[in-house]
């Protein structure tokens, strides 16, 4: 019984994470922002959960990848900055997330699908299931990139045996030289 329980869950973790990102060209959405070129906003929360440095490392990691790709870090939330979190989540395996949005047709945001232009991201780090899964340091870097490049405009990477930083799950490493081919196909050298 607990072998199905468990082989069943193994098999639903793959499928929920691909509800949540759709509408890719390759690995690249065919939307996303209309430019690599744009300012990062950390909340309060990121100070307060001490990931400061962890975000900015994979800031940095993505801004050494191409001369079109410069996420530059502003002390104001106003305008369209990506927007940056850390919190908790309900959600057992959750680890992060990246939300494009749009400017809807009233006035207000809405959340965006991968091949619609968005204005901004919202990006969260779940402290709670990081630290349950007792993340390194490096592993928590590797996870605020992988959601940088959901901003960025990048999709999962298919479980291909190519070494990416945009696979899903818990890994410790940075853009490898397919993530930096791929950002460089949607944004250019």
């Amino acid at each position: 019984m607990h072998k199905k329980i468990i082989i069943l869950s193994l098999a639903i973790l793959p499928l929920s994470l691909g509800l949540l990102q759709t509408d890719a060209d390759a690995v690249r959405f065919s939307g996303g922002r209309t430019s690599a070129t744009y300012n990062v906003w950390y909340s309060d929360s990121v100070s307060s959960y001490g990931y400061v440095s962890a975000i900015d490392e994979a800031r940095f990691k993505w801004n050494d990848t191409s001369t079109k790709v410069n996420l530059t870090r502003v002390l104001s939330s106003t305008g369209t900055p990506d927007k940056y979190y850390v919190g908790t989540t309900a959600h057992p395996t959750w680890i992060g997330l990246q939300e494009g949005y749009k400017l809807s047709n009233s006035g207000g945001y809405v959340i965006a699908t991968g091949s619609e232009t968005w204005s901004f991201s919202n990006i969260r780090l779940f402290h709670n299931n990081m630290y349950r899964f007792n993340m390194t340091t490096s592993q928590i870097i590797s996870n605020a990139t992988h959601e940088y490049g959901h901003a960025l405009g990048l999709d999962h990477t298919p479980d291909s045996g190519s070494s990416s930083v945009m696979k899903s799950g818990i890994q410790d490493i940075g853009p490898t030289t397919y993530d930096i081919q791929e950002i460089r196909l949607k944004w250019g050298n």
